[in-house]
């Protein structure tokens, strides 16, 4: 009797496994008439019975039903999702990623070319969400790519290089889909593990992290430490060092930015940005001002410091743009405050007897030459403004604004009533 109900136990528990394997079969024959509602159905029947939960088999029927639904045209046309996030192939992957998980030698080259085909639809949609600026859906899509690429600590594909090649550009994607859709900290972490890859490094990265740092998150220790990084490994490159340069502008380290400055010019003579900021600054240290805009004095190395602004301008005059008014602008403003100081230092001294009067006359026959040799740059500017006056940006307008005012000023001196009277004019239909 005992070994009868032995026997009827024996065969119930049969019968049991034997139809859950059924919904297997069941679910894989629906699936090649194309019936995927039902196939669906059944296997997730099999997903569900403790007896094929767990089985790599079980999992791989679902991927392989939800990525033919991606495959198929038709279907889609019909249940297009929502989203492209959404679409059927994501399912597929995550259901062959689970396979790898219960079991990395299960028909492992077979698993191998269903990862990579879902990572590289995923890629694909993530490149064209991109592309249609479309920041989330790519952020969200491209990770796909990463994650199966990254299997079992990236080993799995080791020796696949094109698929390297595709995540990396992946995580590119999404680190500046991140950035273009505002998520800072996010893109600033997939930046971060970009520049640490020698095939993905590049100057651009360095350049999104340094504005990261820099002007989003104010991170000044992590904007130091990424700057001399990226001089380190870019030292030519002019973006780059553009961005060193701001860095000393904002931190107000005159004396090291006029080193760095110095520097840039030297690699590379013929940048008229460059030579322009040079000028400046050596124009800023030969007229200093305190913080409410008052001359101080006049450093000791004063003439020195004029005569490196005049070289910097002359030199980026020979290169500039015929629409680039700070060359012009820039020597015309430094021979008008030479001409300014020589003034100043006229009008120190009394006059009470010939040699002061003749030192007067001396320091008058400077200025004169000073407000002279500032004219025709004046001049330029004026010219090279004016025909665009009505649509004229805020500084090129301060610009053309000073420049009429400077000239009216000169030509009286120089007893050039009517053009003095035409820049008078020119400022009264301003006002």
């Amino acid at each position: 009797m005992r070994k009868i109900i032995l026997v009827a136990s024996f065969v119930c528990m049969t019968v049991a496994v034997w139809a859950q394997k059924q919904n297997i079969e069941s679910a894989n024959n629906y699936l090649r008439e194309g019936d995927y509602e039902h196939a669906k159905e059944y296997i997730q029947m099999a997903l569900k019975d403790p007896t094929t939960k767990d089985k790599p088999k079980t999992w791989a029927m679902q991927g392989d039903i939800y990525m033919q639904m991606n495959q198929d045209t038709a279907y889609l046309k019909k249940n297009m999702p929502r989203s492209m996030s959404d679409l059927p192939h994501r399912q597929a992957m995550k259901s062959y990623m689970k396979v790898v998980d219960l079991d990395p030698s299960y028909e492992k080259e077979e698993m191998n070319t269903k990862l990579i085909a879902a990572a590289f639809t995923s890629y694909m949609i993530g490149q064209t969400a991109y592309k249609m600026k479309n920041y989330d859906t790519a952020y969200d899509v491209l990770k796909d790519v990463v994650e199966v690429h990254d299997i079992q600590g990236g080993k799995r594909f080791a020796a696949n290089k094109k698929f390297d090649t595709i995540a990396v550009e992946a995580q590119r994607l999404r680190a500046y889909a991140a950035y273009n859709a505002n998520k800072y900290d996010q893109a600033a972490d997939l930046f971060m593990i970009l520049k640490d890859n020698p095939i993905a490094r590049d100057p651009n990265i360095y350049l999104a992290l340094i504005d990261i740092y820099g002007f989003r998150n104010k991170n000044a220790d992590a904007m130091k430490k990424i700057l001399d990084e990226a001089q380190s490994f870019y030292p030519n490159d002019p973006n780059i060092r553009t961005q060193v340069l701001n860095s000393y502008i904002t931190s107000g380290d005159q004396s090291k930015l006029m080193e760095k400055l110095e520097e840039a010019v030297a690699k590379d003579p013929n940048n008229p940005d460059l030579q322009i900021n040079l000028a400046k600054g050596y124009s800023g240290m030969a007229f200093p001002k305190d913080d409410k805009g008052k001359d101080l004095a006049k450093p000791s190395n004063y003439a020195e410091l004029v005569t490196k602004a005049e070289a910097a301008y002359m030199a980026a005059s020979k290169t500039a743009k015929p629409d680039n008014i700070d060359p012009s602008f820039g020597l015309a403003v430094l021979y008008y405050n030479e001409g300014v100081y020589i003034n100043k230092q006229m009008n120190d001294i009394p006059g009470n007897n010939a040699t002061e009067q003749k030192q007067i006359d001396d320091l008058k026959a400077k200025r004169d030459e000073m407000f002279a040799k500032a004219v025709p740059y004046f001049e330029k500017t004026y010219n090279t403004l004016d025909p665009n006056a009505a649509k004229l940006s805020a500084d090129d307008k301060d610009s053309y604004v000073s420049s009429i005012r400077v000239l009216k000023e000169i030509y009286m001196r120089q007893n050039k009533a009517d053009k003095s009277d035409a820049m008078k004019k020119k400022l009264d239909a301003m006002k």
